[in-house]
């Protein structure tokens, strides 16, 4: 864990939804997101490429993505614990 990482515990009886690993999400998956197109879906697998996510903030740290589609995306995806 890192300072600021965020855990996301589901509550009682609503069921785990699965967040989307950044490290391992395909481009069809990456453009699923909300506001997550076919260019900024390159640009993260292309950046992930060069150096594999070590927290979802990294999306706005390395220029990926604006703050407001990062605040759509941050509870719908995570960084695999084998890769931080």
């Amino acid at each position: 864990m890192q300072d600021e990482d965020r855990i996301v515990v589901p509550k009682i009886g609503t069921g785990a939804s699965r967040l989307l690993d950044l490290n391992r999400a395909t481009q069809a998956q990456l453009e699923a997101l909300p506001g997550i197109g076919a260019v900024r879906a390159a640009a993260i697998l292309a950046d992930r490429t060069r150096t594999p996510f070590r927290s979802t903030d990294e999306l706005l740290d390395r220029g990926l993505v604006s703050a407001s589609v990062y605040a759509q995306v941050r509870d719908l995806v995570t960084v695999s614990a084998g890769e931080r």
